[in-house]
């Protein structure tokens, strides 16, 4: 493309100076540029913005005329990215309601290093708006990691018959995401549930990405070759999560410590659903929590150290049920002799509380 089409406002002159790049090598244009044009880069390319609205480019004028500070903290490194990056969502003022314009004579002035923005322009619709794209692909993440823990205990319901108890469950992950991470834990204990409820685990079908074809497991499991990628992903998420070797032995194990009118299902562990009034619910996110990280270490296990001397799965899942007993000490070590769950009482499945408040595991293992 020419200059002259790019810049319609440049007169003769000033385009012959940019004709000169396709007149002459590239070797020399470069060298003969650097020597008779020392202007910064901004002014060079200022005449491309001559379409841009002057109440645009006057804040662009600002940073390239007048470069601010080095800022000195964290607060001020933001407010500092806010205000020059706040032209991006102002309107011209030939455009501006007058309402807006009243807004902003009446905005408050934000003090010295406060991430608070006394330009109405950043306000937060706009703030909203650039955030409701990661907001949707969320929900429809939720969405689908909900109907798959459904269908994969009922594999014969359609997804028509399933969808709404799981928008009701999609619903309600809000208030228990932020249940959870308030839970008095390391993160790195949530952060496993927390990629299964977005697009997956990276290796269990995260991001859609199957095994690739023609592998299988080391337990054997293989996926249905003749099934899209996107179901394959999500027949490996639910392999690694549920029917693996590692992750059976979990199961067993939880599915002992509760009552034996409670069938253990894939939305009570993937979703943190409490699946009786016998288990507080705090504990019960923890318990799962535990189990889903376990289960993926378990089958990491499997591809690493036991691949090489041949996978048993005695030693499998003798593995993964301690390394579920090692969470659950790791929760009990955290809480110290007052906590929240002082008042579990001595009786409690998988955690209960001693005399003195401290915490203790009492994960009761199937024979």
């Amino acid at each position: 493309m020419s200059t002259a089409a790019a810049t319609p406002r440049q007169d003769s002159s000033s385009q012959s100076k940019s004709i000169n790049i396709s007149s002459s090598s590239p070797k020399s244009t470069n060298t003969n540029n650097m020597k008779a044009c020392p202007k910064p880069l901004h002014t060079t390319l200022k005449p491309y913005w001559s379409a841009v609205p002057q109440a645009w480019t006057a804040s662009l004028d600002s940073i390239f005329n007048q470069p601010p500070p080095a800022p000195t903290s964290r607060n001020a490194a933001t407010e500092l990215l806010l205000n020059h990056t706040k032209w991006l969502f102002h309107t011209p003022p030939q455009q501006q309601p007058q309402q807006d314009q009243q807004h902003q004579h009446g905005a408050m002035q934000s003090s010295p290093g406060s991430l608070s923005l006394s330009s109405s322009t950043f306000t937060m619709r706009a703030e909203n708006f650039l955030m409701q794209p990661s907001q949707t692909a969320r929900m429809e993440a939720w969405q689908q990691c909900t109907e798959s823990a459904i269908t994969l205990a009922a594999p014969t319901q359609l997804q028509e018959q399933t969808r709404p108890t799981a928008l009701a469950i999609t619903k309600a992950l809000r208030a228990r995401v932020r249940q959870v991470w308030r839970l008095p834990w390391e993160n790195n204990w949530k952060e496993v549930w927390w990629h299964l409820l977005q697009h997956g685990v990276v290796g269990a079908g995260g991001h859609r990405w199957p095994m690739k074809q023609g592998t299988a497991c080391p337990c054997g499991w293989q996926h249905s070759a003749a099934s899209p990628r996107a179901t394959q992903a999500l027949q490996l998420q639910e392999h690694v999560f549920w029917t693996c070797t590692g992750a059976s032995a979990i199961r067993r194990a939880i599915q002992h410590n509760l009552p034996v009118s409670v069938q253990l299902l894939p939305r009570h562990v993937w979703l943190l659903e409490q699946p009786c009034q016998t288990v507080r619910k705090e504990v019960w996110y923890v318990v799962c929590l535990a189990a889903l990280t376990a289960m993926l270490t378990a089958r990491g296990l499997m591809f690493s150290t036991l691949a090489r001397t041949g996978v048993e799965p005695a030693v499998v899942e003798t593995r993964a049920v301690d390394l579920l007993l090692a969470a659950l000490k790791d929760f009990a070590a955290c809480q110290g002799s007052v906590s929240s769950f002082s008042d579990l009482g001595q009786s409690h499945p998988f955690v209960y509380a001693r005399p003195n408040g401290s915490l203790a595991v009492s994960l009761q293992l199937p024979p």
